[in-house]
């Protein structure tokens, strides 16, 4: 049986699986979809007014994250400066719509399907244009009822109209926070994400994109332990 202390653990994997992926995502004449790297900086803010709980969350994303993803749709996230009980890195296998989620002091990957949503739909709507990395980004939010936590999440996205493609069909069945609508809407990664539990915020913002061939064995998940997440 579960404990409280695991059940906490877990349902903030599966709130960390969701940043991690939802980077997939301003349709454009390409047809090909992107191939690279993307360096996001990270920055979290605490609101629950304990200093150690929002000290603990800060620790846990670290200083930086660093997105691989291939053409095809797979993708891996890694996180810099992240504590004991932080991330080490997450990765997306498109074929079988399933993440695998690896902690810093863990050494098995915790995997979920990706075709459910725990989030039930609340609102959604558009916010002001941002200027990030000196492109202009429209944005919009999507904010739905996480029915693990019992709170409302918030998603803020900022994206260029015109920047690299990547192929909304690979994630037609990648359900969770509406995945499949956010990057049917945008089309492309996002340059900047707003990550909003009401306990703690979550932003990451472009620093650099580089398109590179990448080396499958990035993506290389044999003989690692893999538990799931249900």
């Amino acid at each position: 049986m579960r404990t409280p202390k695991i059940n906490n653990l877990l349902k903030f994997i599966y709130l960390t699986i969701t940043s991690c992926i939802i980077l997939s995502g301003c349709s454009n004449d390409q047809k090909e979809s992107f191939e690279g790297i993307i360096t996001y900086k990270i920055s979290v803010t605490g609101f629950s007014g304990d200093s150690a709980y929002d000290k603990d969350i800060s620790k846990r994303f670290g200083k930086e994250m660093k997105f691989y993803i291939t053409k095809n749709g797979n993708n891996k996230t890694v996180y810099k400066d992240a504590g004991k009980m932080g991330y080490e890195y997450s990765i997306y296998n498109q074929k079988e719509n399933k993440a695998y989620v690896k902690l810093v002091s863990f050494d098995t990957l915790i995997s979920t399907d990706c075709s459910k949503n725990t989030l039930k739909f609340y609102d959604e709507n558009n916010v002001s244009n941002e200027t990030i990395n000196n492109v202009i980004c429209k944005g919009f939010y999507m904010t739905g009822i996480d029915s693990l936590a019992k709170r409302k999440v918030t998603l803020t996205y900022f994206y260029p109209e015109k920047n690299e493609f990547i192929d909304p069909l690979f994630y037609q069945k990648y359900k969770i926070y509406f995945y499949d609508k956010v990057i049917a809407k945008i089309k492309g990664p996002y340059y900047k994400m707003i990550m909003d539990t009401g306990e703690y915020q979550v932003t990451y913002e472009l620093v650099n994109i580089e398109k590179k061939q990448l080396d499958k064995s990035i993506f290389d998940l044999s003989g690692i332990p893999v538990i799931n997440y249900k």
